[in-house]
């Protein structure tokens, strides 16, 4: 009798400990679901973040290209506008070089002729002839001053 008793209380403490394993197991199972969907719910927020960041790189990307293309093109107008100064530089000098060559002759031939008084009005005449009126210098002056 007393093993029966044994017995049955044996098979009814293994039969709630299967309960208790299985309520147990349950429970994890829910815990562990939680755990998983919350991963996948922080997941997919971090991939919608991340998409979200990639499109505005994208649309700084595409501004940043853009605003190469503009320098690029204002550096070649600026390239272009150099070069045009540098032309114009170059014929500054061509007519300074010009102008100072006439001035050095025209007063070495009016220096010759304050030598020779007679020849004044006829240096000063053909000087004032030869140094354009654009170049207006006291030597031109001088030469019409003379002249008159």
């Amino acid at each position: 009798m007393l093993e029966a008793e044994l017995s049955d209380i044996q098979e009814r403490y293994f039969h709630m400990s299967l309960k208790y394993a299985e309520v147990e197991a349950e429970r994890l199972f829910h815990n562990l679901r939680k755990e998983v969907n919350g991963l996948r719910i922080g997941l997919e927020m971090r991939i919608a973040q991340l998409e979200s960041e990639k499109s505005s790189l994208l649309q700084k990307e595409v501004g940043l290209m853009e605003e190469t293309k503009r320098l690029l093109s204002e550096k070649e107008i600026l390239s272009l506008k150099v070069e045009n100064l540098l032309g114009k530089i170059n014929l500054l000098e061509s007519d300074l070089s010009f102008f100072v060559e006439n001035e050095a002759l025209a007063a070495l031939v009016l220096k010759t002729a304050l030598r020779q008084p007679c020849l004044l009005v006829t240096a000063a005449t053909t000087l004032s002839s030869m140094l354009p009126p654009c170049q207006e210098s006291p030597l031109r002056r001088y030469c019409l001053k003379v002249v008159q």
